[in-house]
């Protein structure tokens, strides 16, 4: 999947590995998360097209995106204080680095470590 941003002279295509990474290099820089955590399986895509789950899923709907994050954060932290940190700090950093305006990014606490 490739995530198209267009500009009055030219078209960037920016592919969703790349907006993975980008979640990735920000979330590894948060001392409250521990670690990344699976997605919940979808069966349709595991059977058929032996998708593995991911921590991170990017998906775009009229030229906006929406990002899920699937994380453990450590033992002492607060949940919501974790999330809304996330949540801001990868909106904030994909759309400075990409000019891609982010619609949504749900943080899904899997478990304290």
């Amino acid at each position: 999947m490739e995530i198209n941003n267009r500009n009055k002279n030219c078209t960037m295509s920016i592919s969703q590995e790349v907006i993975e990474k980008i979640a990735k290099l920000v979330i590894s820089e948060i001392d409250s998360v521990s670690s990344l955590a699976q997605s919940p399986i979808d069966i349709r895509r595991f059977l058929f097209f032996k998708a593995r789950p991911k921590p991170i899923i990017v998906s775009t709907n009229n030229d906006m995106m929406m990002v899920d994050i699937y994380i453990n954060i450590k033992k002492g932290n607060k949940i919501k204080e974790v999330s809304e940190k996330v949540q801001e700090l990868v909106k904030e950093q994909i759309q400075n680095m990409t000019n891609i305006l982010v619609s949504k990014v749900n943080v899904h606490i899997c478990g304290i470590n």
